[in-house]
């Protein structure tokens, strides 16, 4: 199974750092200075390309263009190297190009004297390597297929999304806060909709992008005093799929009640003084619960560094906390037309009722 692969009319795109990363085998047991040694070679911490991801790469359609990001893949065995080639190979021979994205200067090298001895054309542009059967075969720009492999993926993304709506009764006040919703995203209906590999590939994302903001280290060493919590359900799945990713140890908290993963009196343990955390949930939306999860951390000693999220819906422009999530709901590309409303929202639609007749009037 092939967790990142994304398709338009042109061209299949896989991320194999993220097939590496999200390989976990066994790495759900807990975490611990045991299992150090390994940690450091798991999860996001892998740079290499294991043969089982080539052997996937085998089994795809040749019908379109093959992209493959090696971003963050900075090694890959001889052998493996040849098992590119012949992925290479199987595309070229139905006359579709492979373009193979951010490769290491050591992997460029070997790729290319490869593709020489077997007479393909090899052109770089950017961060973009080129490969074809023709050499006379032109491409967009670099910047282009970068545009269009994030325009893919935020389709799928929305979606996905729009597959876990729960319709709602707008006059029902939501539980989580006071306020009424008239859709509810149900991020468990991504398991039950054939998405839940795609949900994987989102969740390996927003880790990434942990590291790119600074806040996750890819030296695995510098992140022993950080730990994942979750307190919700779904917050559960996703945080369990992080904690894999980034070889953390994690506290889950169930519903802010009754506690399920921990014992009530020895909470307090759990958070330990100094102890970073992030918070990681599936949405957004009021702040509410996160809220008062982030109070009971830092009034047992810890540290926020963060929250993590699936989808994020922005209710206002500034947050209190540093949120890093798969997809925001906003003002400016609401796509859901998701709306969060009060009893004063009534005094807002006869005021804007009572202005729209005002100014029909003076026209």
């Amino acid at each position: 199974m092939l967790f990142s692969k994304l398709l338009n009319d042109d061209f299949i795109y896989i991320n194999m750092h993220a097939e590496s990363a999200l390989d976990f085998q066994d790495d759900f047991q807990e975490i611990d200075s045991v299992k150090e040694s390994k940690n450091n070679q798991r999860g996001i911490y892998t740079n290499s390309v294991s043969a089982l991801i080539l052997d996937e790469l085998m089994k795809l359609d040749t019908d379109r263009d093959l992209a493959l990001d090696m971003e963050w893949i900075s090694e890959i065995t001889v052998n493996n190297l040849l098992n590119m080639m012949k992925v290479i190979q199987k595309f070229l021979a139905r006359e579709k190009n492979v373009h193979i994205l951010y490769l290491s200067e050591e992997m460029e090298s070997l790729l290319e004297q490869q593709c020489e001895q077997k007479g393909y054309s090899v052109k770089k542009d950017g961060v973009i390597l080129h490969i074809s059967a023709d050499k006379k075969s032109n491409y967009d720009s670099c910047e282009d297929y970068l545009k269009q492999f994030e325009k893919v993926y935020i389709k799928k993304l929305q979606e996905s999304i729009k597959l876990c709506i729960d319709e709602r009764n707008e006059q029902e006040v939501h539980s989580s806060g006071a306020v009424y919703l008239k859709k509810y995203i149900n991020v468990k209906k991504m398991l039950t909709k054939g998405n839940e590999a795609f949900l994987c590939y989102c969740i390996y994302k927003a880790a990434m992008e942990l590291v790119r903001q600074g806040i996750v280290n890819l030296n695995y060493a510098e992140n022993s005093n950080i730990s994942l919590f979750f307190h919700t359900i779904n917050g559960a799945y996703i945080g369990g799929i992080m904690s894999a990713l980034l070889q953390m140890n994690f506290v889950y908290l169930d519903h802010l009640g009754p506690i399920n993963a921990i014992k009530k009196q020895s909470f307090e343990n759990n958070i330990q003084l100094a102890k970073k955390y992030i918070i990681v949930a599936d949405v957004i939306c009021t702040t509410s619960e996160v809220g008062r999860a982030e109070t009971l951390i830092e009034f047992n000693g810890g540290s926020i560094l963060c929250r993590v999220c699936f989808a994020d819906v922005c209710v206002v422009l500034k947050q209190d906390r540093q949120q890093i999530s798969c997809i925001n709901i906003n003002a400016e590309d609401n796509f859901l037309d998701y709306t969060i409303k009060t009893e004063l929202c009534k005094n807002c639609e006869e005021k804007y009722k009572g202005d729209s007749k005002e100014k029909k009037k003076n026209e």
